[in-house]
């Protein structure tokens, strides 16, 4: 049996490709093929079998030929390198890790990601915060690229924390503001 699936490289890269080890043991006669596509596709014009798709209900039901299966909701949280958090607010020494608020993190630089360009607009109004620049910023197509740039101190990243626990466990990044909220889309 083989199966051939298509998703996000970021889901793939943390969470399916780690699991891998276990399906292969428990089905040994299922082999794995994988694709990576960001944008919704026609299966009809493809050999993939399922894909795993980080989607709202409205854009699922304008993708033809689909039967789709919620999975889990996602939530996303403001993240980015320690050194640029310290620099975000006068605090007391010994304090720069401290998170900061929404009103702050709309000041600072923000990373976007190319696919869901309102994210931020959408995660400050979910805030009632005023932020103009929520719009600005570098984009970047892939949750992993983000992770990097904001990890370098390019800017402040909206993130699922289940793609970046390794680089919150390093230090890497860090929490901006401890607000969990459901996943800004389009």
């Amino acid at each position: 049996t083989q199966g051939v699936s298509s998703a996000a490289s970021d889901v793939y890269k943390r969470q399916l490709l780690p699991r891998l080890p276990q399906l292969a043991r428990e089905h040994p006669e299922v082999t794995v093929h994988i694709d990576v596509q960001t944008r919704p596709f026609l299966f009809a014009d493809t050999v993939f079998d399922a894909a795993l798709y980080a989607g709202t209900p409205e854009q699922v039901a304008r993708w033809p030929g689909v039967q789709a299966q919620w999975l889990m909701d996602e939530e996303v949280v403001p993240v980015c390198s320690p050194q640029l958090l310290a620099t975000a607010q006068a605090r007391e020494p010994g304090r720069a890790w401290l998170p900061v608020g929404a009103d702050i993190v709309a000041r600072m630089p923000l990373l976007q990601q190319s696919t869901r360009p309102y994210g931020w607009q959408q995660w400050f109004d979910a805030m009632g915060v005023a932020a103009p620049r929520a719009l600005d910023g570098m984009r970047l197509e892939l949750f992993s690229m983000l992770a990097v740039a904001a990890s370098q101190g390019l800017g402040v990243a909206l993130m699922p924390p289940m793609l970046i626990e390794q680089e919150l466990a390093r230090g890497d990044l860090i929490i901006c503001l401890l607000y969990t909220s459901p996943s800004p889309r389009d």
